[in-house]
């Protein structure tokens, strides 16, 4: 087996056989959302984004069929495209809608990726990250992981980039 191609597991399968028979379905689209309530620097944002991206193998995974066999190709790198809307002139009704349509977008699995991130603006301290992942990459308890993950990398990368510019950061502040 080339050591970027590897089977699925037996959920993974399960999965790959239902998306075959309804490839548009976002039945198995899992989302988390949580409210930042305070500055967000865009540009150390999208770097701790795209460096979670590249650190782990299974969101930048596609899937497949090879000789008759479905396999997962982990991709060394991948392109991360952030979705970031300007909200701030929407009703919290309008956001919502917005919200639920991002989350219904389906995945395609056989051309990636499978795993996307948005930042709705509402003020300069009011933003709704939303990530949103199908389920043969992850399940809600990875979302919780890399909110996890990213809440720890973004003071990090921020506190760097103010070290660089001689000032104290402003801590991110999230809730569910």
């Amino acid at each position: 087996m080339n050591k970027n191609r590897y089977p699925l597991s037996y959920n993974q399968l399960a999965l790959w056989r239902v998306y075959q028979l309804a490839p548009k379905s976002t039945a198995y689209n899992v989302y988390s959302s949580v409210k930042i309530s305070s500055h967000v620097d865009i540009k150390v944002w999208t770097k701790v984004w795209s460096h979670i991206v590249q650190k782990h193998g299974i969101i930048r995974t596609t899937y497949t069929m090879d000789q008759g066999e479905p396999l997962q190709i982990v991709h060394p790198t991948q392109q991360f495209e952030p979705e970031i809307v300007s909200a701030t002139s929407y009703s919290k009704y309008q956001l919502d809608n917005i919200i639920i349509k991002s989350v219904e977008r389906p995945f395609n699995l056989e051309t990636g990726p499978v795993f996307r991130v948005s930042l709705f603006h509402q003020s300069d301290k009011s933003y709704i990250q939303l990530l949103t992942i199908h389920e043969i990459a992850g399940e809600m308890r990875s979302l919780n992981i890399l909110t996890r993950e990213f809440k720890q990398l973004y003071s990090h990368f921020l506190r760097s980039v103010s070290s660089e510019k001689n000032r104290v950061p402003a801590l991110i502040q999230v809730s569910n």
